[in-house]
């Protein structure tokens, strides 16, 4: 009987003890994330009032702190924000970010964080094949099919920058296969246009320009395509349809000083031939 009452003592413990732990442990987390949260205010307080290198300091008490908080991801992130948007620090920009995207890979900020590293390399750095390389960490992102047009579009830029053509080419077939349906369908043939064009391939240029004039009459897109197809033909030294279309252009007045000039142009041209043709 003895022994019963014994056990039954040493299972209330027990039961009192893991109780006691679990009440200590709920606490202690509950302290440890009103601490995060108030290093984060503070680091948000620091940030509007534009005291930068102090906002960053107290993100890094965050992480110092545990750099397994749930603000953690949020914290590396806008660290390496403040780095690129405020104080121009490019470098140290991409540092931050790097950590936001191989310290936690699964958070809501890797993405962006991934994003913002490649926009640097091409922008800020001017540095197109590694900006290529980094964009193109972007589609193992599945979750984020959705923004993949986005980047292909960034990758072609790149492409085109460097002058192989070929290259954006093969990038927009892509984009055109996997999507389809996308939304902007009109600028994706309108970019495909602009490609051959600085290809100086003006006929392949031109068949693009005059197929997308006869399919999307109503688009916004519609004046530049216009534009672009009227200096494709004075490429091809066709200067009377050329001039059609600058007189169109004019009369939606667009861009009219640049078109004036264009008019002026392709008329003393057009003036020109004439007379070698009399003489």
């Amino acid at each position: 009987m003895e022994k019963i009452l014994t056990k039954k003592r040493i299972l209330k413990s027990k039961k009192f003890l893991n109780l006691f732990l679990t009440i200590f442990l709920c606490f202690f987390i509950l302290g440890c994330e009103r601490a995060e949260e108030k290093l984060l205010r503070e680091a948000h307080n620091y940030y509007k009032e534009k005291n930068y290198e102090t906002a960053i300091i107290t993100y890094l008490k965050l992480l110092d702190k545990n750099s397994k908080s749930k603000h953690a991801p949020f914290a590396q992130f806008e660290i390496g924000n403040i780095y690129n948007y405020n104080l121009n620090r490019y470098h140290e920009a991409v540092i931050a970010y790097q950590k936001a995207v191989s310290y936690y890979p699964d958070s809501e900020y890797s993405f962006q964080a991934q994003f913002e590293i490649s926009e640097i390399y091409n922008k800020k750095f001017d540095q197109k094949y590694l900006a290529i390389i980094e964009y193109e960490r972007l589609f193992k992102y599945k979750s984020m099919k959705n923004e993949f047009p986005k980047i292909h579009l960034r990758i072609i830029d790149c492409y085109v920058f460097l002058k192989k053509y070929e290259k954006a080419i093969y990038e927009l077939g892509i984009l055109q296969k996997e999507f389809p349906e996308y939304k902007d369908k009109e600028y994706i043939l309108f970019k495909k246009g602009l490609i051959f064009y600085q290809k100086s391939d003006f006929k392949s240029a031109k068949d693009i320009f005059e197929g997308f004039l006869r399919k999307y009459p109503e688009s916004k897109y519609y004046l530049k395509v216009l534009y672009w197809h009227a200096q494709t033909l004075e490429e091809l030294k066709f200067y009377k349809e050329a001039l059609e279309n600058y007189n169109t252009l004019l009369e939606k007045s667009y861009k009219e000083d640049i078109i004036k000039e264009k008019i002026k142009k392709v008329q003393d041209i057009i003036k020109e031939e004439k007379k070698k043709k009399t003489r």
